[in-house]
């Protein structure tokens, strides 16, 4: 049994006040810009598949830490690349676990019963359902958040666009996709 005492208490509750402030002013953007510097930089992709706290630290450490320089710890935080033949969907089945740090608040259809139950057991006509026809030869893989892992999806870069700058494709990147519930971008 643990015992606080009321000092440790307010301690505490301070704490999670400041935490869930800072990440109610996160956004999607700070995901799309994620994903537009793997884009553009090989380097930053293949680090950020493999370790992706050092891969963003290394790149703008904004993104983890708040501006009085605490750290938004990303909760084992796994990067999903989509390929041609590949696409990664992520959900939470038990609760509404979500990398808020990167997307913000989730999404009213992410944390439906329908949404947790459709994409688990018929994910494919789910997802054209809503819009996103994939052909039957594409693997879907269906991955479930949890408090201690979280995913997002790097999606394909959009043909055509080799010559925007790296801000100008983070504006392409939608919330969905970094789920993987949307086309790849806007």
């Amino acid at each position: 049994m643990i015992n606080l005492t009321l000092g440790d208490s307010m301690i505490l509750s301070r704490g999670f006040e400041r935490h869930y402030e800072q990440m109610k002013g996160r956004t999607p953007i700070t995901g799309a810009r994620v994903v537009a510097k793997a884009w553009v930089d090989p380097d930053f992709k293949a680090l950020l598949k493999i370790s992706p706290k050092e891969a963003i630290l290394g790149w703008d450490p904004s993104v983890i830490y708040t501006k009085d320089k605490e750290i938004i710890d990303p909760n084992g935080l796994e990067i999903l690349e989509n390929t041609e033949k590949l696409r990664n969907v992520c959900v939470c089945t038990l609760c509404s676990c979500y990398p808020r740090e990167y997307l913000g608040e989730p999404p009213l259809w992410y944390i439906s019963k329908e949404y947790k139950q459709r994409i688990i057991t018929e994910h494919r006509r789910y997802l054209a359902d809503y819009g996103l026809k994939l052909n039957d030869d594409v693997e879907i893989r269906v991955y479930d958040i949890t408090a201690d892992i979280h995913y997002m999806v790097l999606s394909m870069r959009p043909k055509g666009t080799e010559k925007l700058s790296e801000e100008e494709l983070s504006m392409l990147v939608t919330r969905d996709s970094l789920l993987d519930c949307a086309k790849n971008s806007k």
